[in-house]
């Protein structure tokens, strides 16, 4: 179902690089040897110069839709997934499924400028639409724009987009800086119109080798380059409803019946299989 994953696999390479891993340690040989001769011809102590590792640039979310819709397109989830995980570009590639309700759990979201999110859906599920489900979705994907990199993979072909809930428009698309989140992206379609209020530009690309080969420019592009593709609107959403401050619950009031009454005080009597001792010498 996907076409051509070797192309697919090429259109990625601008983001095949490496950058300092800022975890990861390893022995600077040269550094060492350099040191220990410095020390004398047989050092007492000597400490090795560790260097930080060469790593893979980007870790790639993937998150599929799992709505009515999607179930025609597993194989293309699955091809896709395989194509990206082997093309050696990325440093993870993860599967994460979205649902129906609008909830995408552990997606890791991280600001670092080193990690990228594609959403794979037809967009005509529920949680495209509006009601509870909408907007708690539209609320998650904005809060990933707002943090990285974020673009939609359209299964369905670029003229059957707009009878879809998340329509895309062809423009220019240009980025700020290297893997610049997709919030402060700017966009100026070919058919010029006024951008709706408040809504942020997500990139929308089929699932071919030109469009995401245009995808990796804009990620890797260092700021100021116009590069052609299609974005659509993510709408503003208003914000959760807040949860009622919880209040103390009240003592309950003790009737007069649950009063504890003491008893009278009696002295015990005898038991009746007992007769009381009597002296001889009394009458």
């Amino acid at each position: 179902m996907l076409p051509h994953p070797l192309a697919l696999q090429r259109a990625l390479r601008p983001l095949k690089r490496k950058v300092p891993s800022p975890h990861l340690r390893v022995l600077d040989e040269r550094a060492t040897a350099d040191r220990i001769a410095r020390l004398g011809a047989r050092p007492d102590v000597w400490f090795p110069v560790l260097r930080p590792a060469r790593d893979r640039w980007l870790r790639l979310n993937l998150v599929h839709d799992t709505g009515p819709t999607m179930p025609v397109w597993r194989p293309l989830v699955s091809e896709l997934h395989a194509a990206l995980a082997q093309s050696g570009i990325f440093r993870t590639v993860t599967l994460h499924p979205a649902t129906p309700d609008g909830r995408a759990r552990q997606v890791p979201v991280l600001d670092d400028g080193r990690t990228v999110t594609l959403v794979i859906s037809d967009c005509m599920g529920p949680q495209w639409r509006p009601g509870e489900a909408g907007n708690r979705w539209y609320r998650t994907l904005r809060h990933w724009a707002h943090r990285m990199p974020l673009a939609v993979v359209q299964p369905l072909p670029e003229h059957l987009w707009p009878t879809t809930a998340l329509p895309a428009e062809p423009g220019l698309l240009t980025s700020p800086s290297t893997a610049a989140p997709s919030a402060t992206l700017s966009f100026t379609p070919y058919d010029p119109a006024p951008a709706p209020d408040r809504a942020l530009p997500v990139p929308v690309l089929e699932p071919g080798a030109p469009w995401l080969a245009h995808w990796a420019a804009l990620v890797a592009d260092p700021g100021g380059a116009r590069t052609p593709g299609a974005a659509a609107w993510l709408p503003p959403v208003p914000a959760p409803p807040a949860e009622p401050a919880p209040t103390s619950p009240r003592p309950p009031r003790r009737s007069w019946c649950c009063a504890s009454v003491r008893p009278p005080h009696r002295k015990p009597s005898a038991s009746p299989g007992t007769s009381r001792w009597r002296s001889p010498r009394s009458p």
